[in-house]
């Protein structure tokens, strides 16, 4: 079967959200445990989810479409500051608060635009090779890397 990279990508999204309101849910009940164990699940698939976007994808996107490659670029940069501050707050007990909401409204309007440009893209346009290799690194869990 073909990689599919809309979809892998698509999933990893909706993964990273369902895992951010575990988190909070967590910071709700005051499972500080959890709570640390959640935020840092999180951090990985973040990050392993953005930096296989920036070595599969926007390279070749930024070859096509070199405005749109930088803005997505630019949203990354923006979300991982969001979540470094989130991070503090996590530290702090402070997840309940409006920049939980703003980093998932974040996350979403970007979600939505890599889903309805950057993603078709990929599909049509990335050699199966790199398609391959960024469906590996996105199905990869960062903690064991398989």
């Amino acid at each position: 079967m073909l990689p599919n990279p809309p979809r892998a990508l698509a999933a990893g999204h909706e993964l990273l959200e369902k895992t951010f309101w575990e988190a909070e849910l967590a910071a709700r009940s005051c499972d500080r445990e959890g709570l640390r164990d959640t935020w840092s699940r999180l951090e990985k698939l973040l990050l392993a989810h953005v930096a296989a976007e920036e070595e599969f994808l926007f390279p070749a996107l930024g070859l096509a479409d070199a405005v749109e490659a930088e803005a997505l670029r630019e949203e990354h940069v923006s979300l991982r500051k969001q979540f470094c501050e989130l991070g503090v707050g996590v530290d702090l007990h402070l997840v309940g608060s409006p920049l939980v909401g703003q980093f998932i409204a974040d996350l979403r309007r970007h979600a939505e635009r890599e889903n309805s440009l950057a993603f078709p893209w990929a599909e049509r346009n990335l050699p199966r090779d790199v398609q391959s290799a960024l469906a590996r690194a996105l199905r990869a869990d960062p903690a064991t890397g398989h």
